[in-house]
Formats: structure tokens, C-alpha cells, sequence
């Protein structure tokens, strides 16, 4: 809460020496809605989970799934993964059967996942049923990351479940995804920056790893 949910942004040691501020979000969880899109912005908690004694967060996203606009899209975003390879972390099996829950319940599959938490760059496809496209989940947690050396790794590139297919993934340098949203598509456009002192430098610009397009 006083990080996101501030009275006005403000510098904190949190920050340390980065320039970053806190931000005046009205909850921990909301929906930010846009002519072109709708983006449904999810609190996983510290134990990767939207609830701990009740069905508070989970009843509303089900409610905010039901009632988006059906003649755009919908982005999910929450920090923890459902889905990761990575060595620390993993993915969180709360949080799958918190979001096919609410898919479930308001009839509303959305047209991408965001989330973070694991410091690197994954992009899963998911097979769902009567669906003609696959599900796209990416994690891209690398951005804020303070160090270019000893991101995440992956233990295999193998998933276990064949519906889930790891299609790309970055683990050598930090890096930050760019979101663009057209009446015709989403494109997810992932870069990693250069190392010091490179980062800076208008010679050695980010490097495109892979961009994605999703056909609305």
C-alpha cells in the first residue's frame, strides 16, 4: 500500500538510487479502462495468491471479466506466474486456478497475461479448448532488476503439461517489454539492454529478442 497506493508519488529509501517514485493507484487491484483495450490489474499478494481468508479479489475479477467491453480486448495482469521454468521461483498453481476460475465463471477468456516476479523473459502458449488461438502467458520481470548478471535460469525447457509450450525465453541480460495496442492487433515487443556502460549509449540501442502479434 505505500508503494502503490500513495497520497502523491514521493522518493523513498525503498528506492534507493534509482529515480522511481511511489504511485497514487486507488487500490491494490483495479481496471484500467482505454478506448482500444481493457487492462484488469491483479494483486497476487506476498504468497502468490489474489486471497487469503476469503473470495474478495476473486469474485470481483470474475465480475470485472463479465462486464468488460465485449467488442474489445482484455489484458490480465498480476505479478506472481502462473507458468515459469525458471530455477527460483517457478510458477504458482494458485494463481492458474484462480485466473481459469474466473475464465470459467464469466464465460470471458482474455486475449493475453502479463506477469512478473521471476527476474527474466518467458513467453508461453497455452492450448485451450474451443479456442482457435493459443493463450499467450509472458513473464517479463527482468526491467526491474538491479544487476545485469545472475538473472533467473530455466531448469528445462520441457513443461510438464503438453497444453503449455514454452516458446521464447531471455536469460542473459535485463530487459523491458513494450505493449501496443491497435482496433487490429496487440503486439509485445520484448528487448534486452545492453551492459554497462553500454545501457546508456545511443550507439548500442536494446535489442529486439522477439516480437508478438496477437490478431483481435
Amino acid at each position: 500500500m505505500e508503494n502503490f497506493c500513495d497520497s502523491q508519488p514521493r522518493h523513498t529509501a525503498m528506492a534507493g538510487q534509482s529515480n522511481r517514485t511511489t504511485m497514487i493507484q486507488p487500490n491494490v487491484y483495479w481496471t484500467f479502462a482505454t478506448p482500444l483495450v481493457t487492462i484488469i490489474g491483479l494483486y497476487s499478494n506476498v504468497p502468490g495468491k489474489l486471497d487469503k481468508a476469503n473470495t474478495q479479489q476473486q469474485d470481483w475479477f470474475t465480475s470485472e471479466l463479465r462486464n468488460a467491453k465485449k467488442d474489445i480486448p482484455v489484458i490480465v495482469t498480476v505479478h506472481h506466474p502462473p507458468y515459469s521454468l525458471d530455477d527460483t521461483h517457478g510458477g504458482h498453481q494458485p494463481i492458474v486456478d484462480a485466473l481459469d476460475r474466473a475464465f470459467a465463471d464469466s464465460g470471458r477468456i482474455p486475449d493475453l497475461v502479463l506477469t512478473a516476479h521471476v527476474h527474466n523473459y518467458q513467453r508461453f502458449e497455452r492450448t485451450l479448448p474451443n479456442r482457435p488461438h493459443p493463450l499467450q502467458y509472458l513473464v517479463a520481470g527482468a526491467g526491474g532488476f538491479a544487476g545485469y548478471t545472475n538473472l533467473h535460469r530455466l531448469k528445462t525447457q520441457v513443461h510438464p503439461d503438453p497444453a503449455i509450450k514454452l516458446k521464447k525465453f531471455e536469460t542473459s541480460l535485463p530487459g523491458f517489454l513494450r505493449v501496443t495496442v491497435t482496433r487490429k492487433l496487440i503486439e509485445c515487443e520484448y528487448f534486452k539492454v545492453p551492459p554497462p556502460p553500454n545501457h546508456m549509449s545511443e550507439s548500442h540501442p536494446a535489442e529486439l529478442v522477439e516480437s508478438v502479434k496477437i490478431g483481435l
